[in-house]
């Protein structure tokens, strides 16, 4: 490893070539707040409203930190409650996880009530924060805020199609699945032809080796011969099985969890023929969760030509991460969302700031885009219309098996990437299978990637949203666009495919803390720094190196206290499991080339140290992760790559004054 560094006051610069990994055993002391649940998920702007914290080692946690600053709350009071009972049998990946961790052990819960302020110039959507105490920083959990009225579930038992509770619509409503197998019904009146949007978000954790959230059926209700009221369920299009972006908890925290955005009917649009009144219940996924809450929100559906994941900000983030980058959507490296993701006319210039200057004699200037739409027929090789590089080529699946050609040419030896963009229905409701003919019709390139499944004999296809390919003959080439299967086509089912020439840059890059493996899951040590004087804490960034970027990497960490550096670190024990990625795959053995579908990865590990003399933090602050490209003796632009909230705690036996806490006495 070959390391550049300048450090001045709170910056690090770090240059980092190669890598090889070692052991070590990094297992965390619990004894900071945890958080397990919250209820309600949420409340109006405009009035405070309280809501109700449950979690371990809450007894002395007296502020509440959200990582914005548009919402605030207070911590009314704190209360031991009785368990909630062991783990179910069936629960062996969250007893694995918590033995790891050093969670397992009995420890009272708590109960903590928060009165939560935000203003009509709150923004809506989820609002990470955190409780602090003494004892240092809890994890997060997420506050949806909403911008209409938001009723809570009635007392009431609703259990039943007889006992459901009526809903005025549109209506967003908060309400709580108590135990195992329960369903929560509501009623409400339709007119003939009309066509509602039912969404739900949740926070239920399932006891298998996924998170799931609820599911929402709809029914007809009907009297039997016994005069008892019954429910027809309805037959419902679209999976009810999905795999979309709603995150209760930090998005960068969970985002390595197998399958963590699995979401039943994430939106589910239904016209009614007849008039009339019909139910829906709410319950959780098998029925295997408990104790946790849910919102509801049920309007008419809206004719936008946008995404139809979201539907006026419903369960998405009220910030965005500033280190979000979404540009693979693979099973491996779970970036889901990046087929959502626009690909606009400025993309060259948008990959050259994660690059080292473009050219040395400073011109940077991006060419023009070329764009061209499909027009039917174009099934055959005479009839594909012709793209000029760099350009798009737009269309929509017309008809069930449609196949929309294109055709382009290319130099010996051009190394090309080819994007596509799906607006508005992603995988697996729209899976564009994209593949590249030469001269003689054999396929040279496709967006469909093979790796090791299962226990390592079987195999897992993905389609991918990025191919690399560079083209050995100078030639005309067709690029074919179709649906993976044959019978999804519609207005909704359109694509913006992009052919460009490559531009090595750093991709994606992550910031952890440490990471346990379970199964197929990669676990996270934690989401936080509680240091007290004297101690040190490792952290490793890795970075996706695309199309064939080959530099090095200068690492910057800002907003570092006084008494508090950063040196470089031999690898630490996790690094090899966040380079792999989640991969069922033997190391080393491939069904095809990864190049194509997979970027190589680096990693670097430093070690954030606090002097004895450094001062406490009496509220947390983020310290901020920035990466630059850099090849030969050129650096590139910094970019964001993720922010982790730093606590400093005191000494035993001090106390802390907080602005807008009372002084409390710090526990040894």
């Amino acid at each position: 490893m070959q390391l550049k560094r300048h450090l001045a006051g709170s910056v690090l610069w770090l240059a980092v070539w190669s890598l090889q990994g070692i052991h070590a055993n990094d297992k965390p002391q619990p004894s900071d707040p945890e958080l397990h649940s919250h209820h309600p998920l949420g409340g109006s702007m405009g009035s405070p409203f309280q809501i109700r914290v449950r979690g371990k080692r809450l007894h002395e946690v007296d502020a509440v930190w959200f990582e914005c600053d548009d919402v605030q709350a207070r911590v009314l009071k704190v209360k031991e409650i009785a368990e909630t009972g062991e783990l179910d049998e069936d629960q062996y990946y969250k007893k694995r996880t918590l033995a790891l961790l050093g969670q397992d052990q009995k420890e009272p819960e708590f109960l903590a009530v928060l009165e939560v302020q935000a203003t009509s110039e709150t923004l809506s959507g989820l609002h990470h924060f955190r409780l602090v105490g003494p004892t240092g920083l809890s994890n997060s959990l997420s506050l949806h805020l909403v911008d209409q009225p938001l009723r809570n579930e009635e007392q009431s038992p609703h259990h039943r199609p007889s006992q459901a509770q009526k809903l005025g619509l549109p209506a967003i409503v908060n309400g709580t699945i108590e135990e195992k197998g329960e369903l929560d019904y509501y009623s409400f009146e339709v007119e003939a032809g009309e066509t509602l949007a039912f969404q739900v978000l949740s926070g239920f954790e399932l006891g298998v080796n996924y998170w799931a959230q609820t599911e929402i059926r709809l029914y007809e209700p009907y009297q039997s011969w016994f005069g008892t009221d019954r429910a027809r369920p309805l037959v419902l299009k679209g999976p009810r099985l999905s795999w979309e972006p709603i995150r209760l908890r930090s998005s960068w925290f969970d985002r390595r969890d197998f399958v963590t955005q699995f979401v039943l009917h994430p939106l589910l649009e239904h016209r009614f023929e007849k008039a009339g009144r019909y139910l829906l219940s709410v319950g959780t996924f098998l029925g295997r969760s408990r104790d946790n809450g849910y919102q509801l929100r049920v309007d008419p559906a809206r004719n936008e030509t946008v995404s139809r994941r979201v539907i006026g900000g419903f369960g998405q983030p009220a910030h965005a991460d500033p280190a979000d980058w979404l540009e693979r959507d693979s099973s491996t490296l779970r970036q889901f969302g990046s087929f959502y993701r626009p690909l606009g006319d400025d993309r060259l210039a948008e990959l050259r700031t994660r690059s080292v200057a473009a050219s040395s004699s400073g011109n940077d200037a991006s060419p023009q885009m070329s764009s061209i739409r499909d027009h039917e027929p174009n099934d055959s090789a005479e009839a594909a219309q012709e793209l000029t590089l760099p350009g798009f080529a737009e269309g929509r699946i017309d008809f069930p098996g449609d196949v929309d050609r294109f055709r382009f040419r290319v130099a010996a030896g051009q190394a090309l990437a080819v994007e596509v963009e799906t607006p508005r229905l992603a995988p697996p409701h729209f899976s564009p299978w994209l593949k590249v003919l030469d001269a003689q019709g054999e396929v040279v390139a496709h967006n469909i990637y093979r790796e090791y499944g299962g226990n390592g004999i079987d195999t897992n296809k993905t389609i991918e949203r990025k191919t690399l390919h560079s083209f050995e003959e100078e030639g005309d080439y067709w690029l074919l666009v179709r649906d993976l299967t044959d019978h999804a086509w519609g207005d909704e089912f359109q694509y913006r495919v992009l052919i460009r020439p490559q531009v090595p840059h750093v991709g994606r890059m992550e910031v952890s803390l440490g990471v346990y493996s379970v199964s197929s899951q990669l676990i996270e040590m934690t989401d936080r720094l509680n240091l007290k004087p004297g101690e040190s804490r490792r952290l490793t960034l890795v970075a996706d190196l695309e199309e064939g970027f080959e530099g090095g990497i200068l690492v910057e960490v800002d907003g570092l206290p006084d008494g508090m550096r950063v040196q470089a670190a031999t690898p630490a024990s996790w690094s090899g499991l966040l380079l792999q990625g989640i991969q069922y795959r033997p190391p080393g053995e491939h069904i095809v080339d990864p190049g194509s579908h997979r970027p190589k990865r680096q990693a670097v590990t430093l070690v954030l140290q606090t002097n004895p003399q450094v001062q406490p933090t009496p509220l947390p602050r983020f310290l901020k992760i920035r990466a630059r490209p850099m090849s030969a003796n050129r650096t590139g632009p910094a970019i964001m790559a993720g922010r982790i909230p730093l606590l400093i705690l005191d000494s035993p036996g001090n106390t802390v004054a907080v602005p807008g806490r009372k002084e409390v006495a710090l526990a040894p």
